[in-house]
């Protein structure tokens, strides 16, 4: 299948006067062909008290019409949640675990 991808970051630009980058606020990837009619998916970081919370916002649209709206009541929306909150605890125990700590924040 024929699919692409564009992955845009705002704020990663230098600050200060030693030119220091400071990580990106956020970033999306956004499907610009595939499957999907249209697919969005904006990864926000903020720092709380303790740590830093990553918010995830996913937004597609099923191609094939009447279809795909049927497919996404049935199976994908249900699907693609349980993805996405799995993908976001691997990710947690990845960054809060002793040896990926120290990578992530280097």
């Amino acid at each position: 299948m024929d699919q692409a991808v564009r992955i845009t970051a705002a704020d990663a630009a230098p600050h200060g006067p030693s030119h220091t980058v400071r990580p990106a606020p956020l970033f999306q990837d956004e499907m610009v062909r595939g499957a999907f009619k249209s697919f969005a998916h904006r990864h926000t970081f903020r720092q709380e008290a303790g740590g830093t919370v990553m918010v995830d916002d996913f937004t597609y649209r099923s191609s094939l019409g009447l279809l795909g709206a049927l497919a996404d009541q049935l199976f994908l929306e249900r699907y693609m949640r349980a993805f996405l909150e799995e993908r976001a605890r691997t990710l947690k125990q990845m960054a809060e675990s002793a040896g990926t700590a120290q990578t992530l924040t280097a």
